[in-house]
């Protein structure tokens, strides 16, 4: 692990996520992590990831980190990619990385016990679970852990 990787503290909000549809967050190329049945209220997962930055670059590493350097993200599976033989739903949200920056990187470091905090929507339009690129409701925020 190179020396100048920290540690990350990032959450993932569903916001009002379908009933009964297992959600996890996806490590790897398809292990489902933190598998839970959404009973309609939102639905929360706590990761850590790695993040080096040099001279205002930033990447961003881990088992929960996906893609290309400068595309990074992490997914949410739902259905059968969570873990669920017994759904008709097979979709992951992709949540993008991008958005966070030095300065908000800087500003969660100043806050002891608190979380880079992303919100998405857990609906997608057809009122199953979200899918492919899903955007930020209000962008990456910091919250109390």
């Amino acid at each position: 692990m190179p020396k100048d990787l920290r540690e990350l503290p990032i959450r993932i909000v569903l916001v009002n996520p379908p009933t009964d549809v297992t959600f996890a967050v996806q490590r790897g190329k398809s292990e489902p992590v933190d598998q839970r049945r959404s009973a309609g209220a939102d639905e929360v997962f706590d990761i850590t990831i790695g993040v080096v930055q040099s001279d205002e670059q930033i990447d961003f590493r881990g088992p929960f980190v996906q893609g290309p350097r400068g595309g990074r993200f992490v997914y949410i599976n739902s259905g059968t990619l969570a873990g669920d033989a017994m759904t008709s739903w097979t979709r992951r949200a992709k949540i993008a990385l991008g958005g966070i920056t030095a300065e908000l990187i800087a500003a969660l470091d100043a806050k002891p016990k608190h979380v880079l905090r992303g919100r998405i929507a857990g609906k997608a339009k057809d009122g199953g679970p979200p899918a492919a690129s899903v955007p930020l409701l209000t962008g990456w925020e910091i919250a109390r852990a």
